[in-house]
């Protein structure tokens, strides 16, 4: 029950991450089955690209799982999947177990709220959405992803694996 529930909420909300890709030049995949969807975005600043996995198992009654995905080998979650928009507060990347394994630090991602992650032991997951402001659909969360990636301020290109 809940599944269907979810998938009729994806499918509704993939209307508008399509829209959002036609006008910025982003790839999406979607498989409903699976509950997942991925955007490929281009960082206009440097031409990297960037892949962004929503797994949305339990959305919107949970946040979705936000994941960065390696472009070239489809490694989930490896440093280098991730960007760096440390040059500009508040800044997006934080570490869970150290500098090889960034996380995307918001309300709107469900892995901070993992039992094994120590981040925001204040933030709580029956409140996400208010807690998430105005970043609480796919495509909002992908926008704000690709906004960090175009503002040439903000951005740092690639994370290294450095804090």
């Amino acid at each position: 029950m809940q599944a269907d529930v979810t998938r009729t909420l994806v499918e509704r909300q993939l209307a508008d991450v399509r829209e959002l890709a036609q006008t910025n030049g982003w790839e999406v995949e979607a498989d409903l089955d699976a509950l997942t969807v991925e955007v490929r975005m281009q960082s206009p600043v440097d031409g990297e690209e960037y892949v962004v996995r929503f797994g949305c198992t339990g959305y919107d009654e949970k946040p979705p799982h936000v994941e960065m995905v390696h472009p070239e080998t489809g490694e989930v979650g490896h440093y280098e999947a991730y960007f760096d928009d440390r040059g500009k507060n508040p800044f997006l990347i934080a570490f869970d177990d150290g500098p090889e394994d960034p996380v995307l630090c918001h309300q709107y991602n469900r892995r901070v709220y993992d039992d094994d992650t120590d981040l925001h032991n204040n933030w709580t997951v029956g409140d996400w959405q208010s807690d998430a402001g105005t970043l609480t659909t796919l495509g909002d969360i992908a926008a704000d992803i690709y906004h960090r990636i175009s503002d040439s301020e903000r951005y740092q290109g690639r994370y290294d694996g450095q804090r």
